[in-house]
């Protein structure tokens, strides 16, 4: 017997219709991310599909926003506890909370932050922590470069550094391994990579690295890491930090580029970074004639490679965007790691966690295997890397 709803109480026939269109919306959304890889890159539709995109939490740097990369991020970093903004959050403040003892970053003029010697912790929402007794994130290197080694400098991000993986799992170490077995059985020099990547690190702060710490370990190739944050909005955010706290630029070029643009201390980090944003290929242009110069003048190889988080590269290009071409008119050998992860099904398998696109053990694993691939391939890559045709 059908109900009469002009006898029900107005109340419950609007929760009726309310909870129709509740239903009605969440089958919209859950039909979303399915449809979305089905729509057009251009217009509304291609619109709609990077909302998606996005909206899904496949973008690798949404955590560095909620951590307000440019007003206390990396001072967060070096302090006992997470930012007001994250510890005000109870999920956010489990998810990032950063080791409230011991610490282990200490300040740097320049780059802001370095990584504080022979740490060992255990860090809640990463995992363990390590660094060797000069500060990097890894094992143990002489400062001497050892007779007969093949020395690979590499600088990168978090995602090179490893966040949330142990350190034999974060790729360096994978593809070092995997190329001393395979020159083991074909001759040539075994290889040594030293990893001095540092989380969020941005472009500005891989050339320091790269022209003030690298040389003393006379590395035979320099190695430079290009993830998204080289190229997002918040490329310039060192710089703006630099200023922001009245600073020392150090180089020449950077000095010049802030002029240019006007920024100021008192500019807020949206309004140093919208001034910057013009300057953004012109920066990434000159870091790498700069690490090449250094590579040059120490007789060492260059390699650039590009690098994603857990997602499919689809979305990774759109953001890098003329980057890519920037990169190959530098006439620097390009290894193309961002299909990585193009045909991984379940994407939150190769994940740190559902909610950080940073690799887990089975995402570096991955990264290894796809670089030790196509650097093999590549005539010019693998000249550089190996020293050899």
């Amino acid at each position: 017997m059908a109900t009469n709803t002009s006898t029900l109480p107005a109340w419950l026939t609007r929760w009726g219709q309310d909870a129709r269109t509740s239903f009605l919306t969440l089958a919209v959304l859950a039909a979303l991310p399915l449809l979305s890889p089905l729509l057009p890159d251009a217009g509304p539709a291609g619109a709609l599909r990077f909302a998606v995109e996005e909206g899904r939490g496949r973008n690798p740097l949404w955590w560095i926003d909620l951590r307000q990369a440019n007003t206390g991020y990396y001072e967060s970093l070096m302090s006992d506890s997470s930012d007001p903004s994250v510890k005000s959050n109870a999920l956010l403040s489990r998810a990032w909370a950063l080791p409230e003892s011991p610490h282990f970053y200490k300040f740097h003029p320049y780059r802001i932050y370095t990584g504080e010697p022979n740490i060992k912790a255990a860090v809640t929402g990463e995992g363990p922590v390590s660094t060797n007794s000069l500060g990097l994130f890894d094992v143990e290197h002489t400062l001497a470069h050892p007779a007969g080694v093949r020395r690979v400098a590499v600088f990168g991000d978090s995602l090179t550094r490893g966040w949330g993986v142990e350190l034999p799992s974060v790729y360096p170490r994978l593809i070092e391994q995997d190329l001393n077995r395979k020159q083991a059985t074909g001759g040539g020099e075994p290889f040594e990579f030293i990893n001095f990547s540092e989380s969020a690190y941005l472009a500005t702060q891989l050339l320091d690295v790269a022209l003030a710490s690298a040389p003393a370990y006379k590395p035979d190739v320099y190695m430079l890491v290009l993830s998204e944050l080289a190229v997002s909005p918040k490329w310039s955010g060192h710089i703006a930090t630099l200023v922001r706290e009245r600073r020392d630029l150090k180089y020449p070029f950077l000095k010049q580029v802030a002029g240019e643009a006007g920024v100021t201390p008192q500019d807020s980090p949206d309004e140093a970074n919208r001034k910057l944003a013009p300057y953004r290929l012109r920066v990434l242009r000159t870091v790498v004639e700069q690490i090449k110069a250094q590579a040059d003048h120490d007789h060492a190889g260059f390699l650039i490679v590009l690098i994603s988080a857990a997602e499919d590269s689809h979305l990774v290009r759109l953001r890098f965007g003329d980057t890519l071409a920037m990169l190959k008119d530098t006439g620097v050998p390009v290894v193309d790691l961002l299909d990585t992860f193009d045909k991984v099904k379940d994407i939150e398998s190769v994940r740190s966690h559902w909610y950080d696109a940073h690799p887990n053990a089975l995402g570096h694993k991955m990264l290894a295997e796809n670089f030790v691939r196509k650097a093999r391939s590549e005539p010019d890559a693998w000249r550089v890397l190996a020293g050899q045709p």
